[in-house]
């Protein structure tokens, strides 16, 4: 059998009123007020289509049959809603005033970035970041005005040309009218490899006129001189995308692993 002892009250100090440090006077402050979960700011509930209204300044007036359309906010309830910033084609052009003679246009663009500025530098711009700064501090939100693409946007590379420039395309019976048997100067050349190098420039044996030609077998291909062997690379029309960029016939060729090229074509 087992004996248990009587409880000794002074072998436990712990708990009792006079042990400093046990039940002592509370004599800390409450929390500071600036240590509370703050709710959102004005211009978070703007981003979220939850600002007030602002007059827009671009609304008016706006063709509607060119693909203009007055940016509001909104908050896309599902994915199927329509998305009309962030899912809007490359090539579309975006329109914002960020105060008095400060109006700064971007190109929708098909790269990690989202956006391109049609400033100098063609500044890359991603396309929350974008989004956000087209709101104020207030929550309302900037006049802005997106233009629906007439055409896409070119690039190469991860990068994108000199200009915003929007191609127009066209396809391949067109193509073959415009080119077969036809006269043309090169106007530019490019190509990209599958290491990210970049290489520009028409070399000097086609910087004359080229005769080109749309063979039977459905492939391009131009020459130095009417009777001559074939200057160029040899590229399946089918397989090619061709556009008209202000009356220039473009003919651009991607591959999956990174390698491609453009040829720009001016006939006369």
């Amino acid at each position: 059998m087992v004996s248990m002892s009587t409880f000794d009250e002074s072998l436990h100090p712990r708990g009792q009123a006079g042990n400093p440090g046990q039940f002592a006077t509370k004599t800390n402050d409450a929390p500071a007020a600036e240590l509370e979960r703050p709710g959102p700011t004005p211009k978070q509930l703007g981003i979220l289509g939850l600002g007030p209204d602002a007059p827009n300044v671009l609304a008016e007036p706006f063709d509607a049959e060119r693909g203009e359309r007055p940016m509001r906010p909104y908050l896309p309830l599902c994915s199927a809603d329509d998305d009309e910033f962030f899912d809007t084609p490359k090539g579309a052009k975006l329109s914002v005033v960020y105060g008095a003679g400060d109006v700064r246009t971007y190109r929708k663009a098909d790269h990690e970035f989202g956006w391109v500025g049609d400033d100098e530098h063609r500044t890359p711009m991603e396309a929350g970041e974008l989004w956000a700064s087209m709101f104020n501090d207030d929550g309302t939100m900037r006049s802005a005005m997106l233009s629906a693409p007439n055409g896409y946007l070119i690039g190469d590379s991860g990068y994108w040309t000199p200009t915003a420039q929007v191609d127009k395309p066209i396809g391949a019976t067109e193509a073959i009218a415009r080119l077969d048997g036809k006269r043309a100067r090169m106007v530019s050349k490019s190509a990209t490899f599958t290491t990210g190098q970049r290489n520009d420039g028409i070399e000097p044996a086609l910087q004359g006129v080229l005769h080109l030609e749309c063979g039977s077998d459905g492939y391009f291909r131009y020459r130095s001189a009417p009777q001559g062997n074939h200057s160029g690379r040899a590229q399946l029309i089918a397989g090619a995308e061709i556009a008209d960029r202000n009356g220039d016939i473009v003919i651009r060729h991607t591959a999956g692993d990174g390698y491609g090229w453009e040829e720009v074509f001016r006939v006369i």
